[in-house]
């Protein structure tokens, strides 16, 4: 992706401790040589619309909405727009430990260059990453209260671009009761949970704790802690509770938040789910 400037129009989607998403659009119309550029963090830039030239010392690179750029931080490059027209894409910038894990897995060597775990500044995208990079973004648009979903779509990215190297990943799964992280959750759906701090409790990382969940349970950690919460709404439903005060006290962001989960979760809205033959 362009470096940050007056050129470059950037929108930050969402921010959370995990991970920060942004889209930016790229105004540059001189076909000419930029200035050297660097960027602050170790970034994933995902091209969505046009083409560019990345010069850097590992060589000249054509960027089209099938490539998947990998930037070291302080790593110095140029850029050049040899063919007319706007591009644009969206840039992923993950918390250092969490995005060396996810490299090590393709690539264990950089476990010994944290200072730059991309080894090419270019990866080819496949169908299951665009995906889930749309995904992602779609998260963060529409549901951007919603940190743990986000995380979520974010380690779900790193997983499909970055494959596992195999054995780290199996012992570290083995490791984890994953009904023991059930019962975690079922204590504690209600609050507002953080991947980091579920993954902490039983000594595992974000990433392993997702996948393994998902693996030995057949959905995500995010449903998961969603279904609990909307079985603890309809509860509290058919008692008579308020619906904003539901929301509150089962961990949803808002009374909206609520209706737009239990409508999809139950096919029908809160207000109608006590009607004869309302849920389906």
């Amino acid at each position: 992706m362009p470096a940050p400037g007056p050129a470059v129009e950037c929108a930050t989607l969402f921010s959370g401790d995990l991970a920060t998403l942004r889209r930016w659009r790229c105004l540059e119309t001189s076909r000419g040589l930029s200035r050297e550029k660097a960027l602050e963090r170790h970034v994933i830039g995902f091209p969505r619309a046009g083409s560019y030239v990345v010069h850097s010392p590992a060589g000249r690179l054509t960027i089209d909405a099938l490539s998947v750029e990998l930037y070291n931080r302080g790593a110095p490059f140029r850029t050049s727009h040899p063919e007319p027209g706007t591009d644009r894409g969206v840039a992923l910038l993950v918390r250092d430990d969490a995005l060396l894990e996810a490299v090590a897995r393709h690539d264990p060597t950089a476990a010994d260059r944290p200072e730059t775990p991309f080894a090419s500044p270019r990866i080819r995208s496949t169908p299951r990453a665009a995906l889930a990079l749309r995904r992602l973004v779609r998260a963060a648009e529409t549901d951007g209260s919603d940190g743990t979903r986000f995380e979520e779509g974010v380690l779900r990215v790193l997983d499909v671009l970055f494959r596992p190297a195999g054995a780290v990943l199996r012992r570290e799964r083995r490791r984890l009761d994953v009904e023991a992280v059930r019962l975690h959750l079922a204590a504690r759906f209600a609050s507002q949970l953080r991947l980091a701090d579920v993954a902490a409790a039983f000594g595992v990382s974000p990433f392993h704790l997702c996948r393994a969940f998902r693996e030995e349970t057949g959905t995500t950690l995010h449903r998961h802690v969603t279904e609990l919460r909307l079985s603890a709404a309809l509860e509290r439903l058919a008692e008579g509770a308020p619906l904003a005060a539901i929301a509150a006290d089962v961990g949803f962001s808002s009374h909206a938040h609520l209706t737009t989960a239990f409508t999809r979760h139950f096919g029908t809205p809160p207000s109608r789910a006590f009607a004869r033959n309302a849920i389906r």
